[in-house]
């Protein structure tokens, strides 16, 4: 029922409107006017990754008091403020939280009226890189960037 039928999702005046082209032959069927497809222009996707949380280093440090007794018990006052000042740091470094946004770049698919020679161009939003390639698959067009 849907085979020669491809659903679009087609941008007008900043709205979305969802319209079906039908697959007659080499041509399509738009509006009731039969068409031929020309041209297919798109950019692809923009991913930017943004960074949500920085990168953050804890230190922990041991108390140095059983070193300071230890050194205390071995070698009197000295030996204490040695043990209590060589007390063991322990860094640990939290990695960075980043996500990655994807930017869907719109398609024009041109269309030639097949009657009267007229061009038609219908702006296109995809939101997946593979949902595009099943499109031009579909419409058995090469898309050329713009």
């Amino acid at each position: 029922m849907f085979k020669n039928k491809i659903i679009l999702s087609v941008i007008n005046d900043q709205k979305y409107e969802t319209k079906i082209l039908t697959r007659s032959n080499d041509n399509f069927i738009l509006d009731d006017q039969e068409y031929q497809a020309t041209h297919l222009f798109w950019n692809g996707l923009y991913y930017n990754t943004v960074q949500v949380r920085p990168e953050k280093i804890k230190t922990k440090s041991n108390h140095g008091i059983g070193r300071a007794v230890a050194g205390g018990i071995i070698a009197g006052a000295p030996g204490a403020v040695v043990g209590a000042v060589t007390a063991s740091k322990t860094s640990t470094v939290q990695k960075p939280l980043t996500t990655t946004l994807r930017d869907p770049q719109n398609a024009i698919l041109e269309l030639k009226n097949v009657q009267t020679d007229e061009l038609k161009q219908l702006t296109l939003s995809f939101m997946t890189e593979n949902g595009f390639y099943k499109f031009e698959k579909k419409i058995g067009l090469q898309h050329e960037n713009y």
